[in-house]
């Protein structure tokens, strides 16, 4: 949880250094917003490999790019694997920065209001 509570600190600091977008991918935050590799390293997971990191920012957690901060704040940002945390449920980070955890039977339904607030921003975006 603290890992992803950096990362969406980190993700937030590049918005407002770049016209409230968030980066296209991870690595984009490393080493300006977050200075250690090992915080891109979720620690219920068997990687340790700084080298494993700096090949693929996401092989811990999954980033939903695409998106700004102007988002409505329950959308996803960024989040565990499944396999990590044994399958048990996933910390979440989401655009307003907070960071929660999720039971495994509650992550579909999280997952769905993610998926509505987007298109619902999408909608409104249009008008």
């Amino acid at each position: 949880m603290s890992n992803l509570k950096q990362i969406g600190l980190g993700l937030l600091m590049f918005a407002e250094d770049h016209q409230r977008k968030f980066p296209d991918n991870l690595s984009e935050i490393y080493p300006k917003y977050i200075s250690t590799l090992t915080t891109f390293i979720c620690p219920s997971t068997k990687i340790s490999e700084k080298e494993v990191i700096r090949k693929n920012f996401n092989v811990c957690y999954d980033y939903v790019s695409g998106i700004t901060e102007e988002y409505p704040e329950d959308c996803i940002l960024v989040y565990d694997k499944e396999e990590n945390h044994k399958g048990e449920g996933r910390n979440v980070c989401f655009v307003s920065g907070s960071v929660k955890w999720i039971p495994r039977e509650e992550w579909a339904k999280i997952y769905q209001q993610h998926q509505s607030s987007i298109e619902a921003y999408k909608d409104v975006d249009k008008l």
